[in-house]
């Protein structure tokens, strides 16, 4: 495992990031998209969206070879700093985006009332971390 894995996983693994506010992954397609948004982080509050694809983040260039890891290492910073992040959205649109990158709890846990006929309570744990049980 090389060191920046290692420290992606770690960060994972605690619930604690420097960095923008998303989740990558890749698409059928095999481009890294933003799969989905932190609440109230960095990338929700300047507009970015799920399924939006990367096309460069600080001039580097993603395509087909570029990994989530490759778009994370980028996207991660000094608190405070600021990164420049151009994605395509709806696969027609092209949208530039300034970020500062802020301290990012991640939400392994999200609550909400299910809209069906009854009140019903979901608890969705999209994945575990070592914050999980204790917000469940």
């Amino acid at each position: 495992m090389t060191p920046a894995k290692y420290q992606s996983l770690v960060d994972s693994a605690t619930g604690t990031l420097a960095g923008v506010g998303v989740e990558i992954a890749t698409n059928d397609d095999r481009l890294t998209i933003v799969s989905d948004v932190e609440p109230d982080s960095p990338a929700q509050k300047a507009g970015l969206l799920p399924k939006d694809v990367f096309l460069n983040c600080n001039g580097v260039q993603f395509d087909k070879s570029s990994t989530p890891d490759d778009v994370a290492s980028l996207l991660r910073g000094p608190i405070g700093s600021k990164v420049g992040v151009t994605v395509l959205r709806d696969g027609t649109t092209t949208k530039d985006f300034i970020i500062q990158r802020e301290p990012i709890k991640v939400t392994s846990v999200r609550s909400y009332i299910a809209k069906t006929d009854k009140q019903v309570g979901v608890i969705r744990i999209k994945s575990f971390s070592g914050t999980t049980s204790s917000t469940v």
